[in-house]
C-alpha cells in the first residue's frame, strides 16, 4: 500500500492501492470542526428561542454537552478512522474506492461507464491544497478526496483516456 506524497515529481502510479495524501486528515478535521460548530450554533439559536426559561437552560446545557462529546469523539477518533480507512486505485479499466473501518464499503466503477470526472475545489480545499474528485456515471458514485490536484488530473487522464492501455505509470 503506497501513499501519494505531495513532493513526488513523477506521475503517480494509480493502479496500485493508494491512501489519502499527507495533510488530508487535517482538512477533514477542520471541516468536521466547522460543521460541528455551525450545527451547534444553529441549534443553540433555536434553543434560545424556547419561551420557558427552565427548558431553555436545559436545552442549551444538553446542546453544550453533546457538542463537547462530539468534539471529543468526532475529531480524534472518527475522522482519523475515516482518513486512514479510505483507499483507492485507478486503472484504465476500473476504479476501486474502499472506505470504512467497521462497515467496509468497496465501490468498483468500470471506467467505460464514467461520463465525466469532475474536480471540485472550494475555499477550504484550496487553502489546504486539495481537491475532491466526483465521477459522473449512470449510477450514484461516492466522491474521492481530499487528494492533490496533480493526482486528480492524473485520475481524469486515466479514466477519460480514449485508448485504455495496460501501462499507466
Amino acid at each position: 500500500m503506497t501513499t501519494l506524497l505531495d513532493g513526488d515529481r513523477s506521475a503517480p502510479d494509480l493502479g496500485s492501492e493508494q491512501r489519502l495524501p499527507r495533510g488530508a486528515l487535517t482538512y477533514v478535521r477542520v471541516r468536521s470542526l466547522i460543521e460541528l460548530v455551525a450545527g451547534a450554533a444553529v441549534l443553540g439559536a433555536g434553543a434560545a428561542l424556547i419561551p420557558e426559561p427552565m427548558w431553555r437552560v436545559v436545552a442549551i446545557a444538553v446542546l453544550c454537552g453533546l457538542t463537547v462529546i462530539g468534539l471529543a469523539i468526532e475529531l480524534p477518533i472518527i475522522d482519523r478512522l475515516r482518513g486512514e480507512r479510505l483507499s483507492f486505485s485507478v486503472r484504465p479499466d476500473v476504479i476501486t474506492l474502499s472506505r470504512g473501518a467497521v462497515f467496509r464499503r468497496v465501490t468498483i466503477i468500470p471506467t467505460r461507464q464514467v461520463l465525466n470526472v469532475e474536480i471540485t475545489e472550494g475555499p477550504l480545499l484550496r487553502h489546504a491544497g486539495f481537491v475532491v474528485v466526483r465521477f459522473t456515471s449512470i449510477t450514484v458514485t461516492p466522491s474521492l478526496g481530499p487528494i492533490t490536484r496533480r493526482t486528480a488530473q492524473r485520475i481524469r487522464e486515466i479514466v477519460l483516456s480514449p485508448d485504455p492501455s495496460p501501462d499507466v505509470s
